[in-house]
């Protein structure tokens, strides 16, 4: 099932992603791209008569950041005249999602507040376990190393540990809050959900207010000492040291430049929120541990409409790292260029994608007419620039902890470009199997960042060989794919020259320099 998330939250050990209602899609712990323990994950209200699910077309949402922070606001409004306000924040210190509902009716209403979760645990719906510790007010569901509790305050009443399963219907906890009245099952095993519940009562105008904690561990005790620690924190203070959180690293950056749009004052601002959210973001994106990045996160599992983006691809990282550099944070760089020495193949080029921690992730480039070329280029070219952006030591340890990996990927690309155009290979869009003009210009940036960190390292031998090839490759692409219109062609597909206009082709300029 395809999901679309609208915002993400997170710290360095659990990424959520929400729709516009604040129901949860995801929920990534110990690492962005694995393990996704949640199938659904939202709240819902029993007016008395029925059940009304936040995420129903009824409801009607607007959701935003809370300025310079990965906080969410939700406010939900139905036409009955119930609203709810969800505040959610991720604590930036342990792997536990806070979410605040604030419930509010313009009539007198009397029902329930049912908080209802289908967790996967470990990614399988197989052989998970839960419970309800009634004593610790804790429901939790488990597999081998993978707890996910849910505690709240003020404490649940009602609880039911049930099966997922249309076929055991009458435990299931979904079903279970439709006449308002949870059974409280204490535990089961299988392929299991949940539910908490309490009374709602509402004044009109009035507001009852309910706090969620979400959280993650690797072992049962810890998520216990985790969930009690944080409930005895007041709410505000939470909310407080999370806005510091964000804001203080968002103080490291650059200050966005923007020559020309004096007296452009919107504009101005729109560009300045957009450049602080997308540094909030890419925060969320990147494993603090081995310093790669996921593409985003995983909204698309089972690869119905895409390949999944899921996953770490050296063209996209490399690029995200140097623009956080130029941004004002440099060790992005640093981690993420150690992890490429880790991940390279012996062939000397890197994998089509991979997962966080450096192991070959799900592919349709398992062969060598189906690999991506561009990955190793790009890769190339991001150490070369980062190294003449570098100063004084920093410079010399970067290039004598590189110099291996940069000659084993040169070779490859030598390898792979006799003829001044690249072997087949499939296109960075992971559609086409040909030769493009997007792939022979990363491979010509690569080879000329090559041949200038060879000559850096005193191995001019080397640096003019692989700098007469980039300019073979650069004249072959120029005589083959420039086209009298004025613009590059895609790239040859079928032993035919494909004339498309393709945002590839800016690669020749942005960033390959070719």
């Amino acid at each position: 099932m395809i999901k679309q998330p609208n915002v993400i939250l997170g710290n360095d050990e659990l990424l959520v992603t929400m729709g516009r209602k604040g129901d949860i899609l995801g929920l990534f712990y110990p690492r962005r791209d694995h393990a996704q323990h949640v199938e659904e994950s939202l709240a819902c209200i029993h007016t008395g008569e029925k059940l009304l699910w936040t995420n129903d077309n009824d409801w009607h949402s607007i959701q935003n950041y809370i300025e310079d922070t990965n906080i969410v606001s939700t406010k939900l409004y139905h036409d009955s005249g119930l609203r709810i306000s969800i505040l959610d924040l991720v604590h930036p210190e342990v792997p536990v999602l806070i979410r605040r509902f604030k419930v509010q009716s313009q009539q007198k209403m009397s029902g329930k507040f049912f908080y209802y979760s289908n967790l996967n645990e470990g990614e399988t719906s197989k052989k998970n376990s839960g419970f309800c510790d009634s004593e610790a007010h804790l429901l939790a569901q488990y597999w081998q190393n993978y707890y996910i509790g849910i505690y709240a305050l003020p404490e649940f009443t009602e609880w039911q540990i049930g099966k997922a399963m249309d076929t055991i219907w009458w435990t299931n906890s979904k079903y279970d809050m439709e006449d308002g009245k949870l059974q409280l099952n204490k535990e089961d095993i299988g392929n299991i959900n949940n539910a908490a519940g309490w009374d709602l009562e509402l004044e009109a105008d009035g507001a009852n207010e309910f706090v969620i904690f979400i959280g993650a561990a690797s072992s049962r005790s810890l998520l216990y000492k985790r969930m009690h620690e944080l409930s005895k924190m007041p709410l505000e203070h939470i909310f407080e040291k999370t806005r510091e959180h964000w804001v203080m690293w968002l103080s490291k950056k650059h200050v966005l430049k923007m020559p020309g749009l004096e007296g452009h004052n919107n504009l101005r601002q729109e560009l300045f929120n957009a450049y602080n959210r997308a540094l909030l973001m890419l925060y969320l994106l990147n494993d603090r541990e081995y310093g790669s990045f996921v593409a985003a996160p995983e909204f698309d599992s089972n690869f119905e409409k895409c390949g999944g983006y899921g996953f770490c691809w050296n063209r996209d990282t490399s690029e995200v790292v140097l623009a956080l550099k130029h941004s004002g944070y440099p060790d992005y760089c640093d981690r993420f260029f150690k992890w490429c020495i880790q991940t390279q193949l012996p062939a000397g080029s890197w994998f089509q994608r991979y997962w966080l921690n450096g192991d070959i992730a799900t592919s349709w480039g398992n062969f060598d007419y189906s690999t991506q070329i561009d990955e190793t280029g790009s890769t190339l070219h991001a150490m070369d620039v980062y190294y003449r952006i570098l100063e004084g030591l920093k410079k010399v340890e970067f290039l004598e902890e590189v110099w291996v990996s940069v000659l084993r990927a040169a070779e490859y690309l030598m390898k792979r470009t006799k003829s001044g155009l690249h072997e087949s290979c499939m296109d960075l869009w992971e559609t086409y199997y040909g030769v493009f003009t997007y792939t022979n210009a990363s491979i010509y940036a690569g080879l000329m960042g090559a041949s200038h960190l060879a000559e850096e390292n005193g191995e001019s031998g080397m640096a003019r060989r692989w700098k007469k090839r980039a300019e073979f490759i650069k004249q072959a692409t120029i005589d083959r794919f420039w086209l009298q219109e004025g613009y590059f062609a895609k790239g040859i597909i079928n032993e035919k020259l494909d004339k498309t206009l393709d945002a590839s082709v800016l690669g020749a300029y942005i960033p390959f320099g070719m």
